[in-house]
């Protein structure tokens, strides 16, 4: 996700620098009459989404072998993120030229002109896959990149968290989505130890059963490294601790808070000081709705992250924020 919001912040930038040099190079040359583009005119074809894989949140995983894994796919709608940024530039060169032309800085006439540019904007148009006959998570589908390039289908028995609450996915130029896939300890043994690039991808082939109005074709996310090293008897207290995180978030995950609680009370043990597993120990309690409890282990990750940097220019908003809601229901 971070780099689909990443394309969605240079889109805009791009926008305001291409007006700004614009009007350096039209600058002074008054006499030169402004001629404007003719509309543009949109593709037919519906935006290509935009797809991103991460393994327990990263982009480059090392773990040991037995290991449960979370294989996260987020969706977006690029070109409508994209859309929405340049149309907000132009909104704002348009009052900044606005003031230019009241200090009497821009002739009028040359400001209307440059206006009417502006004011043209990008249609933000939705995305959709999958209807009632085909729900969107069917056109998800995971391989593994080989050293030689070739790809091939990923024979790990990935399952999927939960399914989508409707089979139609619509995104606009806010709303994103997410499909968790898990892979189980048991499954998770059986991977041999090993270096892996593994590639998520939608693919929808096109036919007449594809509604007008909804995308195919086939887009992959850039591949994920997965290291995998053998299990040996006894960790390093790190590396215990980063374990036992990847299986506390497993069983996040698969909302078996008994585990999940178990296996991040484990990471905490091994390092009192672990603000990640404090904040795990917090979410799963106030899953399971223990609130009290909750609130004590947000306050103690709040308290960790203050001695651990007291002087961050960045607060933690998101304990900030969960300590007041859960303050509120008291």
């Amino acid at each position: 996700m971070r780099k689909i919001l990443i394309a969605a912040v240079v889109g805009l930038l791009i926008a305001v620098a291409l007006f700004w040099w614009r009007e350096r190079a039209s600058g002074g040359d008054n006499k030169r009459q402004t001629r404007l583009p003719e509309n543009r005119v949109e593709p037919e074809s519906p935006p290509q989404p935009g797809v991103s894989l991460q393994i327990d949140a990263e982009h480059e995983v090392k773990t040991y072998a037995g290991t449960p894994l979370i294989f996260s796919v987020r969706f977006a709608n690029t070109e409508a993120m994209n859309a929405a940024a340049e149309n907000s530039a132009n909104a704002y060169a348009i009052q900044v030229i606005r003031a230019a032309a009241a200090a009497g800085k821009i002739p009028q006439e040359r400001a209307d002109a440059k206006i009417s540019v502006l004011n043209q904007q990008r249609q933000v148009r939705p995305l959709r896959l999958g209807d009632a006959v085909l729900s969107w998570e069917k056109f998800v589908h995971f391989a593994q990149r080989l050293p030689d390039g070739k790809v091939q289908p990923l024979a790990w028995p990935l399952k999927i968290a939960s399914l989508p609450q409707t089979p139609t996915l619509t995104l606009d130029a806010t709303a994103t989505a997410q499909l968790d896939y898990l892979l189980d300890p048991a499954a998770a043994a059986q991977i041999n130890p090993g270096e892996y690039e593994i590639v998520a991808a939608v693919d929808v082939p096109p036919g007449p059963n594809v509604a007008g109005d909804h995308w195919s074709g086939r887009v992959e996310a850039e591949p994920v490294k997965l290291s995998v090293a053998p299990r040996t008897s006894r960790l390093a207290p790190q590396e215990e601790e980063n374990n036992d995180l990847q299986v506390a978030q497993y069983y996040q995950a698969a909302q078996d808070w008994a585990r999940a609680l178990e296996a991040a009370q484990r990471a905490l043990a091994a390092n009192p000081r672990s603000i990640p597993a404090q904040i795990l120990v917090a979410e799963i309690e106030e899953a399971q709705g223990d609130r009290p409890t909750a609130l004590q282990a947000y306050q103690a990750a709040l308290a960790e992250f203050d001695r651990q940097y007291p002087d961050s220019y960045e607060a933690p908003r998101y304990l900030i924020r969960k300590i007041r809601d859960l303050s509120d229901q008291r």
